[in-house]
């Protein structure tokens, strides 16, 4: 099912499971270690994240590759 990126207030939510899946399928790291919570940070992974959902190119960039 279609969802729009935007919520009712215009914005682009990011949520945990996001960031995780994220973190699992671009740069491979795994949530919840002190190297993803500083890759998080210091590359602003929800900005990229919210890019991604407004391309719609999130659901492609976070599906599992075997």
């Amino acid at each position: 099912m279609y969802q729009p990126p935007v919520d009712l207030f215009g914005e682009i939510p990011v949520t945990l499971p996001d960031i995780d899946a994220w973190l699992l399928a671009v740069p491979r790291i795994r949530p919840g270690t002190r190297w993803a919570d500083y890759y998080v940070q210091h590359w602003r992974v929800p900005d990229k994240i919210r890019a991604a959902k407004l391309a719609g190119t999130f659901d492609a960039a976070t599906a599992s590759r075997e």
